[in-house]
């Protein structure tokens, strides 16, 4: 059987974790309960911002190198006359 002590929570948050929680309460009384403040989400981005970073600069230069090392289809030439 399910463990009768769970609430609906959104997200489950084991125990001797740290979570912070932004709230305004100008912000909270006047928004829907569905809503989600853009605070969350920049303190989110500042979190993993490293992690983030090196990813996509790993990301592009290996795209770089992969275009780099391909050898081309077509060429093409243009002369203009005058």
């Amino acid at each position: 059987m399910a463990n009768e002590n769970q609430d609906n929570s959104y997200v489950h948050v084991p125990q001797g974790s740290r979570v912070i929680i932004v709230r305004d309460e100008k912000t909270t009384q006047s928004t829907e309960e569905n809503s989600i403040d853009l605070r969350v989400y920049w303190h989110i981005f500042n979190k993993y911002r490293r992690t983030i970073l090196k990813l996509t600069l790993a990301i592009g230069l290996l795209a770089i190198l992969g275009t780099f090392r391909l050898t081309p289809i077509y060429q093409a030439t243009t002369s203009l006359l005058i």
